[in-house]
């Protein structure tokens, strides 16, 4: 029997630590983390299709929640390509 590992926190149980992906602890998830990587390379298709997708399916939270996120992360040279599109 292998002897349990220690934890570093007082109280947190001995559960199985699971690694976690980019994006885990992350304000919109792993779906934000994909979006802002689009964005900044100015590729705007996977925000398009989300706002498309959170329109159809009446997801107003995210609608607006994502949007806020993920605006800053566009550089403007690319936002403005964006705009004149």
């Amino acid at each position: 029997m292998e002897p349990k590992a220690e934890s570093k926190i007082a109280g947190a149980s001995n559960a199985t630590q699971v690694p976690t992906q980019a994006g885990d602890n992350e304000l919109g998830g792993s779906e934000a983390v994909r979006l802002k990587q689009e964005l900044q390379h100015g590729d705007f298709s996977g925000l398009r299709k989300m706002l498309a997708q959170t329109r159809q399916e009446g997801d107003w939270q995210d609608r607006y929640f994502m949007p806020d996120l993920l605006v800053p992360e566009i550089p403007s040279d690319a936002l403005g390509v964006a705009c004149a599109a």
